[in-house]
């Protein structure tokens, strides 16, 4: 049995015919002038050679896979950090007593992902004001944004992601055409359409889907340049792709080397057009800056980029590779882990699924030898391992599932030239043969994973139901402890005046330290950094107070706890010396929590004067001294709120069974101290979460992830309410029998 005529019809491959309408004489595809074989004059997808139909078989199957899992993981709440950060960011570009303000003022992220969320929700609220009238004013819908009214938010957010996911399905149909045949596109488009990693990231606000599709569209404009099209608009549109790539999330910057890549074989085709060449090459860097600058200018304008990320950053990846002055953290694994860490986690259930990556191992091996496929996977294997070289050795903390989608859509195209290559064979039974063993279990792995996730998503999250829990047996104005915030508690009046006060004082220590600092020196900079953050923090929590008046649930004195387990990365962020991530919290936790006979958790915290000092690794490199200083200086007390104390503690089981293993035990013993010291000593509820667990490799046994497991099982199920909750009452310590532990299933 041969492939359907109507895959070969419209095939683009040298020598392929297409059939006139008319019945006449066949006619080749379009000619380059100066080669002989074909090319598409568009980078994009040629609707001409390419059926609207397919088109939109492939949108339709990518959007509403995408779309199937929106409201879930607790909706319409979301207690996923990165989301609830990613959301908040967005809508912090208009503040209802500053008015608007484009700089983020944080640049672990660039800004065109938060400015496409910040337009959307400006049209969002248009729509609200005047076609349903449901919003009076922007304070008003300001006020129901800070009052966590935001399943709304979550909504657009998530539905643009999978809008974005669905159009890089369809983009990638039209590079796989042109790189072999409607069939490898079409195979490639549909395969990247139902992969789990893909699916999964485009449910949730985050940015890693948008910064692929920008990747994409630059790589079809460079698979044009490495096919022997080298004018300016393939140059330009490579470069500026890039550019908004790079202003979507880091990470695209590493398709430069694939650029460049394309650029020399190009030359090599041709010597004589070197020199113009070289100017091409020149226009793309340029567009590809100008339009990072377009993106996100402030990465540009405002030197705290600069300061708090690029420098580290290229200080820490000559480090990693052995180009710079210092040392990488001793709990930092080499770089060599690192990299089969990320590739476990690629072929990962959740990511890109096994089948898929050993397939797509073939297609890489099947295209290199092919020499008219061969241009194209060089330049997809340039992009595939360029991209997982920086996503390991530049990444201060490791390579989790979401960094690794922008890999999938090169794998897609692999897995298609693989399967593509099976069914051309010429021998019947290793065609149906290899096409059965290769292609019966991709179907059955995504479907699995599909299943399983959406079971996942749309269970009531573990966290909304502590939070109700909350809600319904914890009196108003209690005291309680947040930790690692993962419950969105709205503080009471009176925190909100200490959280003020408190910013009030860091920011005239700060001034006043300024005063006897040379001006332009690194300590005079870093006090105006930390001014200018103190700052803006101060008028968002003036506008949250302001608006909390208006919340229609019970709010709390909430002491936050930021405590991540991803800073657990060495002995030097030993919680006993690190000062807290915002300046606003301490670490260090209360060994004793509050009781009858305990004093107050805050008062608790003032102690670390007479801790031993410790300095982090990265403030023994030279030229650091003062910064050394001025980390031992602000080890010392700050100014504290007599209040009462603590009488309620809500944490997760990625906390509170965190510290059991003998490397955790000694390398964190305040915080084994702690948690210890909780489970022998206070009755608490546990709402448990009750997910399917399952491996890493997607067989479909069972797999109880403990906390100290890799961490990027723990990140995947954090978010979907995977991990038991529990809710510890401090108010009675006991000393005469076991604590109890309800269970709420």
């Amino acid at each position: 049995m041969e492939w359907p005529r109507r895959f070969l019809r419209h095939s683009i491959g040298p020598g392929t015919a297409r059939r006139s309408r008319s019945g006449g004489a066949a006619r080749t595809g379009t000619m380059s002038r100066r080669t002989s074989r074909p090319y598409s004059r568009r980078p994009w997808v040629n609707s001409e050679r390419t059926p609207k139909k397919w088109l939109l078989l492939v949108f339709v199957v990518a959007f509403g896979l995408r779309l199937s899992g929106i409201a879930g993981n607790g909706y319409p709440m979301s207690f996923y950090p990165d989301e609830i950060n990613n959301v908040e960011r967005s809508v912090a570009f208009w503040n209802p007593s500053t008015g608007l303000d484009l700089n983020p003022h944080w640049f672990n992220k660039p800004a065109l992902g938060y400015y496409r969320h910040f337009f959307e929700f400006g049209v969002y609220y248009l729509i609200g004001r005047y076609v349903i009238h449901e919003y009076d004013s922007p304070a008003d819908f300001a006020s129901h944004f800070l009052n966590r009214e935001r399943g709304a938010f979550y909504l657009i957010a998530r539905a643009s992601n999978a809008f974005w996911g669905a159009l890089t399905c369809v983009l990638l149909l039209g590079i796989g055409r042109r790189w072999g045949s409607l069939r490898v596109g079409l195979l490639a488009a549909l395969l990247l359409a139902i992969t789990p990693g893909h699916v999964f990231w485009a449910q949730v606000a985050k940015h890693d889907v948008l910064a692929t599709f920008c990747a994409v569209a630059a790589f079809s404009f460079i698979l044009a340049i490495g096919k022997g099209r080298a004018v300016p608009r393939n140059y330009i549109g490579a470069g500026v792709w890039i550019g908004l790539g790079w202003a979507v999330k880091y990470s695209p910057i590493a398709l430069v080397a694939t650029l460049l890549a394309a650029h020399f074989m190009s030359v090599r085709k041709r010597p004589e057009s070197a020199p113009k060449g070289a100017f091409l090459l020149g226009s793309a860097f340029l567009a590809m800056v100008l339009a990072g600058f377009v993106g996100s200018p402030y990465n540009f304008l405002d030197p705290t980029y600069f300061e708090t990320i690029l420098k580290p950053q290229l200080q820490h990846l000559g480090r990693m590779i052995g180009f710079a002055v210092g040392e990488v953290d001793p709990a930092t694994s080499p770089l060599w882990v690192l990299l089969a860490r990320a590739l476990r986690e690629l072929a990962s259930w959740s990511v890109a699924t096994l089948p898929l990556t050993i397939l797509s191992v073939l297609g890489a091996v099947m295209a290199i030898r092919d020499p008219k496929r061969r241009p194209g996977a060089v330049l997809a294997m340039t992009s595939v391992l360029v991209l997982l070289f920086l996503l390991t050795a530049a990444n201060f903390l490791y390579t989790r599932a979401n960094h690794l989608v922008i890999l999938l859509p090169f794998m897609a195209l692999f897995a298609a030239v693989a399967l593509d290559r099976v069914w051309e064979s010429r021998r019947r039974l290793v065609r149906w043969g290899l096409s059965a063993v290769l292609v019966l279990p991709l179907p059955g792995f995504p479907v699995w994973s599909h299943a399983t996730h959406l079971q996942n998503v749309y269970r009531e999250h573990s966290y909304r139901r502590a939070w109700e829990w909350l809600q319904d047996n914890v009196p108003a104005d209690s005291t309680v402890v947040n930790d690692g915030e993962i419950l969105p508690l709205i503080p009471n009046t009176e925190r909100f005046d200490w959280i003020l006060a408190r910013i009030d004082d860091e920011i005239e220590r700060s001034k006043r330290r300024m005063n006897v600092l040379e001006e332009g020196s690194g300590g005079w900079r870093h006090h105006q950094r930390r001014i200018a953050e103190f700052e803006h923090d101060r008028v968002r929590y003036v506008a949250e107070k302001e608006a909390a008046r208006r919340y229609a649930h019970r709010r709390y004195d909430v002491i936050v706890m930021l405590k991540p387990w991803q800073s657990e990365k060495g002995p030097s962020l030993d919680p006993g010396a690190y000062t807290g991530y915002d300046g606003l919290w301490d670490i260090l936790p209360p060994v004793f929590p509050g009781g009858p006979k305990a004093p107050p958790v805050e008062r608790l915290r003032i102690a670390r004067a007479a801790l031993p000092k410790r300095t982090p690794a990265f403030l023994k490199e030279p030229g650091r001294a003062w910064e050394r200083r001025q980390f031992h200086r602000e080890q010392r007390a700050h100014p504290v709120r007599e209040g009462h104390p603590a009488e309620w503690l809500v944490t997760s089981e990625v906390s509170y069974d965190n510290y059991v293993s003998r490397h955790k035990r000694t390398r964190f013993p305040h915080w084994t101290a702690f948690y210890d010291d909780l489970k022998s000593h206070y009755d608490c509820i546990e709402i448990v979460g009750g997910h399917r667990r399952i491996h890493w490799t997607g067989w479909p046994i069972p797999f109880r992830g403990g906390p100290d497991t890799p961490d990027f099982e723990r990140d995947a199920w954090r978010w979907t309410g995977a991990w038991n909750v529990r809710v510890y009452d401090l108010r009675r310590r006991i000393e005469d029998r076991r604590p109890i532990v309800r269970r709420l299933h």
